[in-house]
C-alpha cells in the first residue's frame, strides 16, 4: 500500500460537485490532508490558516473577484504552486492567469493521471526553487552601491525597507539606500526569523519595531509609522512575543 501523502491541498471552487471530484481524486492519489474554499474570502481566510503546499483553483468564481485574483494574494502571502481549472478558455482569462505563474491550466473534466503530473510537476519545481532560494540568502553584512561607490550594510541593522517606484530603500541607521529589486525577491533573501512583510510596500526587522497599535493597524520603529496591510496582520501578530 502507498503511504499517505504529508503535502496538503487546498481547492478553490464554487461548485460543490466538483469539489468532491477533486477530493475524491486527490484521496485516490493519497493525498488525505484536503480544504475547500467557495470564494474570494473564504479561499484567503482557508490559505492563512490551513497553509497548503499547493492549490487547485477554479478561474471562473461566481464571486466579485475570480481565481485569478485569488492566486495574486497567495503569491503576495506566501508563494505555492498553484493549478488552474476551468470549464472554458478565454483570452482574457488566460493573459491574467499567466501573470500568476501557475504550474498547470486542466480542464474540469480532468482525470487523475493528468491531476497527478501537475501537482507533481508544482511540488518538484517548487522545492527545487526553495533550495535554490536558501543557497541565496543575504549574508550578515553586504555592499550597495552608493553616490560614486559602494555601502556596507549590515543585515540586522536594516530597520525597515519601503518601496518606491522600481526601488526597495533599505533604511539604515538614519540613511536610506535605493536599490533594484523588487521587495518579493528582496524578502525571500532575507533572513525570515528578523524580517517580515508587513504591507505590500513595506517589511520591517523586528528587533526594530519599538511599539504596535493593532487598532489603527500600525506598527512604530522609533518615529517612524508603519501601516499594516490586511493581509499581513495574522501573521505579524501570531509572530510578536506577547506577554
Amino acid at each position: 500500500m502507498e503511504s499517505t501523502n504529508k503535502n496538503k491541498i487546498l481547492i478553490v471552487e464554487d461548485d460543490f460537485a466538483q469539489i468532491t471530484l477533486y477530493k475524491h481524486l486527490l484521496k485516490e492519489l493519497n493525498f488525505n490532508q484536503i480544504d475547500s474554499a467557495t470564494n474570494y474570502e473564504d479561499a484567503i481566510k482557508k490559505f492563512k490558516t490551513f497553509d497548503p503546499d499547493i492549490a487547485l483553483i477554479d478561474i471562473n468564481l461566481q464571486d466579485k473577484k475570480d481565481g485569478v485574483d485569488v492566486a495574486t494574494i497567495f503569491n503576495e502571502i506566501n508563494k505555492i504552486p498553484m493549478i488552474f481549472i476551468t470549464g472554458c478558455y478565454f483570452d482574457e482569462y488566460y493573459e491574467r492567469a499567466k501573470t500568476v505563474e501557475p504550474v498547470a491550466f486542466l480542464d474540469k473534466d480532468l482525470s487523475k493521471l493528468k491531476l497527478q503530473q501537475a501537482i507533481e510537476l508544482g511540488l518538484n519545481s517548487h522545492n527545487e526553487t526553495k533550495s535554490k532560494r536558501s543557497a541565496d540568502k543575504l549574508p550578515d553584512y553586504f555592499f550597495v552601491r552608493a553616490n560614486s561607490g559602494l555601502k556596507k550594510i549590515i543585515t540586522r541593522e536594516i530597520d525597515w525597507i519601503e518601496v518606491e517606484g522600481k526601488y526597495c530603500c533599505l533604511q539604515s541607521n538614519g540613511k536610506k539606500y535605493p536599490i533594484r529589486i523588487s521587495l518579493k525577491e528582496l524578502q525571500e533573501k532575507l533572513p525570515s526569523e528578523l524580517f517580515k512583510r508587513v504591507h505590500q510596500s513595506y517589511s520591517v526587522n523586528i528587533e526594530k519595531v519599538t511599539s504596535f497599535n493593532s487598532n489603527d493597524n500600525l506598527i512604530f520603529i522609533d518615529d517612524k509609522k508603519i501601516p499594516i496591510g490586511r493581509i499581513y496582520k495574522k501573521e505579524l501578530t501570531d509572530f510578536l512575543y506577547l506577554i
